[in-house]
């Protein structure tokens, strides 16, 4: 053994790469460490310092089991030294490698910890930009770690936003580089859980989604015009709902993927506890969505700094009195509730059709919709109870389910995206008064009365101002005036107020028809509409100027 600096090191190195070398050692206080050691030409070069000091600010800012933890670093003799904890064990790749493909149930458990610790690492507004199995650690004991930030960037720290592309760290590496990454786009933290859908699919068959093929181009193009490969061409006997999992984290538009590592984690999770979309019931547990500028399930202004990153949470919980939303601040800058200023750590509840006014951060641009939250939340509670069907995002807007049995507040809810949607749902809630119109419900049902009144006037004046289509126009709107005034209070509701516009146009486009004709009867008033030859009829009317 030797001696640097205060450590003591064995002589040869548990590892090698083309900057240096990565040495097993042991601390002033007997710690086991490894210490990575980089070459003097590459400390001395600005564009290679500056990419480990990057790494080492990053590794100091993490604080995860599953992430690997820097303990000091220092310059001796031109090199300098990382001080880094001792991962024993194989990593993911050797491991596949040397046991085969992973059964499905724990390469899951393995990936919500993968997605746990990644959460961890972009909460920090750090994208980790080299995600692939020789970059995850399995210890002897089974546990995860993460390793390797050393192209990494930081959406936050300044002079750390790095956008150079490492081709040959990233595609030279069996291509887990994200399609928008390969074609030279801006990424964010998006092309990391691409890259653990790749991830995920290694430990399932054993294969990589895109190996290295004979040039960086070839796998570039590859990732860029080649499908997606499926599981199950490879491996049998893998749920369908694992591949739809992944299918969402490595879709080629990177705004149809997961929202977060959280969310692919919680779906992952879901799989686990039932083997299918929906598996789990939640009575009696709490969910929650986040609320910020960046990673989060409720993504607010991102270019407001005062609005925290992770700025709030809203936790559904089930009480004996009945469903409470807590809003729970977690932010630098507080929040503005009903005028009242709560700061971090302060929680407010929040009764179901409560809309209190809340502004994130005091700005009142930055006003959150509550009522939406809520909704989602029913309706993620509503799918993992097992009372609705389906699966994908629970938290889809538009989906029926949204709301928990028994509340008298809103009835259930499903906003339409046809008009057959929105007849259905106008004459499914014919006379109710107290439930919830979505945007598409409302003025889907608005243009089909709008549509009706320009009919009846096409037809009206068609018929040469038949009398007998005038008598229809009263009835058509006298059948339709409770539904037009329920879906009018419903959409109130849905939107958190109690009057107003909406309700002005609901009653316009109700009596657009009569008072289309009531306007053509009053400017006819005192022409001879009935006489001998008929009503209204051109022979009637060629009568009298004869």
């Amino acid at each position: 053994m030797r001696t640097i600096g205060q450590y003591r090191v064995d002589d040869k190195p548990i590892g090698t790469g083309g900057m240096g070398q990565v040495l097993r050692g042991v601390g002033p206080d007997g710690t086991p460490v490894a210490i990575k050691e980089i070459l003097p030409q590459y400390v001395s070069d600005p564009e290679y310092r500056q990419r480990i000091e990057r790494e080492i600010l990053f590794l100091m800012q993490f604080d995860h089991r599953s992430v690997v933890r820097i303990y000091d670093h220092f310059e001796l003799d031109g090199k300098l030294y990382i001080v880094m904890e001792l991962v024993d064990g194989l990593n993911l790749e050797d491991f596949v490698n040397k046991n085969g493909a992973i059964p499905w149930q724990q390469s899951l458990r393995f990936m919500t910890n993968i997605l746990d610790a990644m959460d961890h690492v972009h909460s920090k507004g750090v994208i980790h930009r080299d995600i692939k199995p020789g970059n995850i650690m399995i210890r002897e004991n089974g546990e995860i770690c993460l390793l390797d930030f050393g192209v990494a960037k930081s959406e936050s720290l300044p002079g750390m936003t790095g956008t150079q592309t490492v081709l040959g760290s990233i595609i030279g590496t069996d291509g887990y580089m994200s399609p928008e990454q390969a074609g030279g786009l801006t990424i964010n933290y998006r092309a990391d859980i691409y890259a653990l859908g790749c991830v995920l699919y290694f430990m399932l068959t054993g294969r990589h989604a895109y190996a290295k093929l004979s040039s960086d181009y070839e796998t570039q193009y590859a990732i860029l015009n080649k499908p997606f490969p499926k599981v199950s061409d490879v491996k049998a006997g893998i749920p369908l709902s694992v591949e739809n999992a992944i299918s969402k984290a490595v879709d080629r538009n990177m705004t149809a993927r997961y929202d977060s590592c959280a969310e692919f984690r919680d779906r992952l999770l879901r799989l686990l506890n039932g083997g299918t979309e929906v598996g789990t019931r939640t009575h009696g547990q709490n969910i929650s969505l986040t609320i910020g500028r960046e990673n989060c399930d409720i993504p607010v202004d991102p270019n407001n700094t005062r609005i925290s990153r992770h700025h709030a949470t809203v936790t559904r919980k089930q009480f004996t009195g009945g469903v409470y939303y807590v809003f729970t601040d977690n932010s630098s800058n507080g929040t503005l509730i009903n005028g009242m200023v709560y700061t971090k750590g302060m929680s407010y509840n929040i009764r179901a059709g409560e809309n209190p006014e809340i502004l994130l951060a005091g700005e009142p641009t930055a006003r959150l919709d509550i009522q939406d939250i809520m909704h989602r939340l029913d309706r993620i509670a509503n799918i993992a109870n097992g009372e609705v069907e389906g699966g994908g995002s629970a938290a889809g807007a538009g989906e029926e389910g949204a709301v928990p049995p028994g509340d008298k507040h809103f009835a259930k809810y499903s906003d339409a995206d046809s008009l057959g949607q929105a007849f259905k749902n106008v004459f499914n809630n014919y006379a109710n008064f107290k439930g919830r119109a979505g945007r598409g419900e409302y003025w889907w049902w608005f243009l089909f009365n709008v549509f009706v009144g320009i009919l009846f006037s096409v037809i009206f004046i068609a018929t040469d101002f038949d009398m007998n289509v005038l008598y229809v126009t009263p009835i058509w709107s006298l059948v339709t005036l409770i539904p037009n005034l329920a879906v009018g209070v419903r959409r109130f509701h849905d939107i958190g107020k109690s009057g107003g516009l909406f309700f002005l146009l609901t009653l316009l486009s109700g009596f657009f028809v009569p008072a289309i004709f009531l306007i053509v009867f009053l400017c006819r008033k005192g022409d001879p509409l009935m006489n001998k030859y008929g009503p209204g009829s051109s022979m009637a009317r060629g009568a009298m100027r004869g």
